[in-house]
């Protein structure tokens, strides 16, 4: 056998690549709502599937930084009414007192149970 023949042998991949025709369905099941050329051709509808895909991302992470904007307010003000200058002394006692707890939990607690957000900010000020 010469060193060129192993060259020659078809190489078997265990787990091969899908067809690009699944991946252009794909996008273009995303662009069948679009009007015209951009339902129907793959190259003008990709263009508009992927902006879409651009906002749709930019859109969840707004909504998810408004999300923890709103848990740090209801947060800091339940803290305040309990006593605590804001919301970050709050977090770092309980992180002191290996209470570990994230802000949706903390916040959940400050509106529908008081009595244990206010115990929380209790042993907060103990450690």
């Amino acid at each position: 056998m010469r060193l060129t023949d192993v060259l020659c042998i078809r190489k078997v991949r265990p787990f091969t690549q899908c067809d690009n025709w699944f991946k252009r369905n794909q996008l273009m099941k995303f662009a069948f709502l679009y009007n015209g050329r951009t339902a129907r051709c793959h190259k003008l509808g990709i263009n508009r599937v992927y902006k879409a895909l651009q906002y749709v991302r930019t859109a969840r992470d707004a909504r998810k930084a408004e999300a923890k904007h709103l848990w740090n307010e209801r947060i800091s003000i339940s803290s305040e009414q309990c006593g605590l200058p804001n919301a970050k002394v709050l977090q770092e006692g309980l992180s002191q007192c290996n209470i570990l707890l994230d802000g949706n939990i903390l916040q959940i607690l400050a509106i529908y149970e008081p009595r244990t957000f206010s115990v929380g900010n209790s042993i907060c000020l103990i450690c």
